[in-house]
């Protein structure tokens, strides 16, 4: 008689980080649930978004130095690598790896203090925004040759507009009568999908999917909500976020289908992250208790409780 020969389960890894009872956060990997420290732990510092290939980890993020100022930071398998020089204020929110190329989206202030969007190819910056007004660059895509990145940027009345940028040219999601945000992007052959949040006329945060520029409101604004991740296999749309509706607010969207993310604690939930493998559906996220990860909808005891832990990305391999 033949066993039959048992697929094995993907890598799933969460970037983070953990806030000490001295105040100072740690920036960490977890892979299956088990932690790695990416931080010498001296100085705060925080990961925000993994990347992960055949060979290489690639986890973007932020660390002080030791005059107190943030960089930017890409780690490559455990080891830091600076994008900027400790100068003003910097930070990286998101990677892409596209052929032998690394990119890497978010902000670095100028020398009048002023937020330029960034991006980082192969170490190397380019701005995205001209420093006249406030702007940060949140997420990245890469796909033919094109480069894609989602942002904000402040108009001259000081409202937040949600940008798409292409091949560096910035593209406008709303109209800036009220704050908006762009946090992610994911494109295909044929489309763009961008996940965010516009505000209505009482200030209440609408979650939002843009598609082709075309905007889709997910919630109905009568409570603060954002889309923050967006993911797209099989023509299925996946979005995760959250709506202040009602306690236990963490959401997952499927095409039309929206479905809460529920916790064993009473309290509220946010969904940051959404990545599709297979047929599994893998959300990481937070409650007031801690980090948190949802497999098919099902909460996952990989972490140990702790409130003190962000987890802010997920990816499986």
């Amino acid at each position: 008689m033949v066993k039959a020969i048992k697929e094995k389960e993907p890598d799933v890894y969460i970037a983070g980080y953990k806030t000490k009872a001295n105040g100072k956060s740690v920036a960490i990997l977890w892979k299956n649930g088990k932690s790695q420290i990416l931080s010498n732990k001296k100085k705060n510092s925080k990961a925000f978004h993994v990347y992960v290939t055949d060979q290489n980890v690639y986890v973007a993020g932020v660390e002080e130095n030791i005059q107190g100022v943030y960089v930017a930071k890409l780690w490559v398998n455990g080891i830091s690598h600076d994008l900027t020089d400790g100068n003003y204020k910097a930070e990286a929110y998101s990677v892409f790896v596209s052929g032998s190329d690394v990119y890497v989206a978010g902000r670095e202030r100028n020398v009048q203090g002023i937020s330029v969007s960034k991006v980082w190819k192969n170490g190397v910056a380019h701005s995205l925004s001209d420093g006249k007004f406030i702007s940060w660059a949140c997420d990245v895509f890469v796909t033919d040759n094109d480069l894609y990145a989602v942002g904000v940027e402040r108009n001259e009345k000081d409202i937040e507009i949600a940008i798409l940028w292409k091949n560096g040219i910035a593209y406008n999601l709303t109209d800036g009568t009220n704050n908006a945000r762009a946090s992610s992007i994911y494109v295909t052959e044929t489309d763009i999908y961008v996940a965010g949040f516009e505000c209505n006329a009482q200030d209440n945060a609408i979650a939002k999917l843009w598609k082709n520029k075309t905007e889709q409101n997910l919630t109905n604004g009568d409570y603060n909500a954002e889309a923050c991740s967006v993911f797209v296999l099989n023509n299925n749309v996946y979005v995760a976020g959250y709506d202040g509706d009602d306690v236990g607010s963490a959401k997952l969207w499927i095409n039309d289908e929206v479905q809460s993310l529920k916790n064993d604690n009473w309290c509220d939930v946010i969904a940051h992250s959404v990545y599709v493998y297979g047929n599994d559906v893998y959300v990481a996220g937070n409650d007031s208790w801690g980090a948190m990860l949802w497999k098919n909808g099902v909460n996952q005891s990989l972490f140990k409780g702790d409130s003190s832990e962000i987890a802010s990305y997920v990816f499986v391999k």
